[in-house]
């Protein structure tokens, strides 16, 4: 292969890295999580009012208050109790949208 195909080819691979990247950027931007409502269309669940769990491996039972005042800041709500030994979550008054 002589100099021009060489650079030919670096060209193609500058290319191909570059197309590689920006796909990535697009894959990468994801919607905001949404959470699981349990329950919220049984007759007797109190409206506005939810018990939110968190996994273990997203916040330490040690860490419980600080997550839920985090998590209600930036969704809404307000803490009424955390727990951190038989559930690890909190219990939070806030509107249907916001514990979504």
């Amino acid at each position: 292969m002589g100099a021009s195909g060489a650079s030919r080819t670096r060209v193609a691979a500058c290319a191909g890295v570059v197309l590689a990247a920006a796909a990535g950027l697009v894959v990468g931007v994801a919607a905001p999580a949404q959470g699981q409502v349990l329950g919220a269309d049984d007759p007797q669940a109190i409206k506005g009012s939810f018990v939110v769990t968190l996994r273990d491996d997203a916040s330490p039972r040690s860490a419980v208050a600080a997550t839920a005042g985090r998590l209600t800041r930036e969704h809404g709500g307000s803490v009424r109790a955390a727990y951190g030994h038989a559930v690890n979550g909190y219990a939070a008054r806030m509107s249907d949208a916001q514990a979504r």
